[in-house]
């Protein structure tokens, strides 16, 4: 293949290094954000589980509203920790890509490297064959000794 093809295998190869990159770290940002969502639900629970445990008084109705927030706070909690493991497994798969990706590149380098040499060596060996032929002088008046 030409060196040429390699290249442009090259460059088709870092622009989808440059879009899985961009994908990773959308998922990184995702990963973070629900874990600021989890960490939110969680001190929220930790309050209401105080405001039990400290033995006020506390009104029916703040009670009620509290059993509500709980029972949607731990479904938020189931639907947090699913949308957790999905995005962490879109994560990994990207990271995986990413990794084949960066390998085939390498190779894709060696290769344009292997063609860039043979096709430095080829032309010089026609430029070597190019150069005027000057033959030997085989048959040149020498001098003789008389």
């Amino acid at each position: 293949m030409k060196p040429q093809a390699f290249a442009k295998l090259d460059l088709l190869a870092a622009a989808k290094e440059t879009t899985l990159l961009d994908k990773l770290s959308r998922h990184n940002a995702t990963l973070q954000r629900f874990e600021a969502q989890r960490e939110v639900l969680a001190a929220y629970q930790d309050r209401l589980g105080n405001l039990w445990r400290s033995g006020d008084v506390v009104r029916a109705g703040d009670a009620k509203r509290a059993g509500q927030f709980s029972t949607q706070a731990e479904e938020a909690v189931q639907q947090l920790t699913g949308a957790i493991a999905l995005e962490q497994a879109e994560h990994s798969s990207c990271a995986t890509a990413l990794a084949e990706l960066r390998a085939r590149r390498r190779i894709l380098q060696e290769r344009l490297g292997h063609a860039l040499r043979l096709e430095k060596t080829l032309a010089q060996d026609r430029a070597a064959r190019d150069l005027p032929h000057k033959p030997a002088r085989l048959y040149a008046k020498t001098e003789t000794a008389a």
